[in-house]
């Protein structure tokens, strides 16, 4: 969960206060010890909830009747088994929990994992200090061997940092819409190609070749055929430009100039 609910109910955060807290002790799964502060079946809404809510937050929205009918689907395990009414209270629960997610999360639905995706999507080894990844990718060393394979998705401490800030928190990757877009894994890669743009330290920034290895890498992970591999890295770059694209339209938008401009016909 995100380190403050300031819009969460005050029963809400006791109980995620006291979960953490008995997880951290226990060092037990976070995930197991929050569903434990709820009665089963709540929990159960809560999920379908996470679902509908998803499709919601992601432009591809699903009926609640069909997300009920899902979970009901034997094979679905146990929670098949469960005796799911067709409708009320069953639709009430749901609803009810996407309003408690909600102010839960401050009604802010915006992905806020992307530093995960891209630690696993280059691997948490290959993501180094500063000072490490200097002499690991010896920018500049006409002597240095060239790096091969995913020895070129190696990231600085800086670049890592700088595409999660970007994936988290920038205004322009929020307002381009390709969330909804791409694969994840094509978006992180772009994410990394958008914050290289602004390191400028040289020995920090991105191996050459990244983005063929990244596209090779997300070509292995969503399990597309070896061809797909040029589509994918002209993907991550286009992604990353539109980004840039989109940083300038607002740059613009919201410029001294283009403000007055605004204000003088707001005025007449």
């Amino acid at each position: 969960p995100r380190p403050a609910y300031d819009s969460a109910p005050p029963s809400a955060k006791a109980a995620i206060a006291a979960a953490s807290s008995d997880a951290a002790a226990a060092k037990r799964d976070p995930g197991a010890a929050y569903a434990a502060v709820w009665p089963e079946d709540e929990v159960a809404g809560l999920a379908l909830a996470c679902v509908h809510l998803a499709g919601k937050a992601t432009d591809a929205p699903a009926r609640l009747t069909h997300v009920l009918e899902h979970a009901r689907d034997p094979k679905r395990g146990v929670m098949g088994r469960r005796h799911w009414p067709l409708a009320a209270p069953w639709r009430d629960t749901v609803l009810a929990g996407e309003q408690r997610i909600l102010r839960l999360f401050g009604y802010d639905v915006r992905l806020s994992m992307g530093d995960k995706v891209l630690k696993a999507f280059v691997g948490e080894d290959r993501i180094l200090e500063d000072e490490a990844y200097r002499a690991y990718a010896r920018h500049g060393h006409a002597a240095a061997a060239p790096k091969k394979g995913d020895e070129r998705l190696a990231l600085s401490k800086t670049v890592f940092e700088g595409a999660a800030n970007v994936m988290m928190r920038g205004l322009s990757w929020a307002c381009s819409g390709l969330q909804v877009q791409q694969e994840s894994h094509i978006l992180v890669a772009a994410a990394v190609l958008v914050a290289d743009r602004s390191v400028e330290d040289a020995g920090l920034r991105i191996i050459a070749g990244f983005v063929d290895a990244a596209a090779q890498r997300a070509t292995a992970l969503l399990k597309e055929p070896a061809k797909m591999v040029t589509l994918n890295a002209t993907k991550i770059r286009g992604v990353a430009g539109e980004v840039e694209t989109t940083r300038r339209r607002l740059d613009a938008y919201y410029s001294d100039e283009r403000k007055a401009a605004r204000a003088a016909l707001a005025n007449d």
